[in-house]
């Protein structure tokens, strides 16, 4: 079951922020021992899109953490839609913080809104 459910347009840009708690329940501050990766799926067919498979986001490739906070901003490739249907994609951000690893997982709906002949 993702922890959030969001709606992106095909190849349309977007800015998506959650923040990193530990088991505990306290915010992730500090970037000392924190590792931080993302892989994006299609659903039916799992494939990775735009290349984000684990890929290390620790402010990199679009992704910045500061003060707890995670922000993505989603670039158009990583809303593609494969085909002509409507896709789910499952983007999962991996963490590693002080010992404790944890996931947040997004349920992306891509419906497809081209003009279809």
């Amino acid at each position: 079951m993702a922890d959030s459910y969001i709606q992106a347009r095909d190849r349309v840009a977007g800015t998506y922020s959650f923040v990193i708690r530990n088991k505990a329940g306290t915010i992730v501050t500090a970037l000392t021992s924190l590792t931080l990766s993302l892989w994006i799926k299609g659903t039916p067919t799992p494939t990775y899109i735009n290349s984000r498979n684990k890929q290390n986001v620790l402010n990199l490739n679009n992704v910045t953490f500061a003060g707890g906070v995670v922000t993505w901003s989603m670039q158009p490739a990583d809303n593609a839609l494969a085909g002509d249907a409507d896709e789910i994609h499952l983007a999962l951000f991996e963490w590693v913080a002080t010992g404790e690893d944890d996931f947040h997982e997004i349920e992306i709906s891509v419906p497809n809104t081209r003009v279809r002949p």
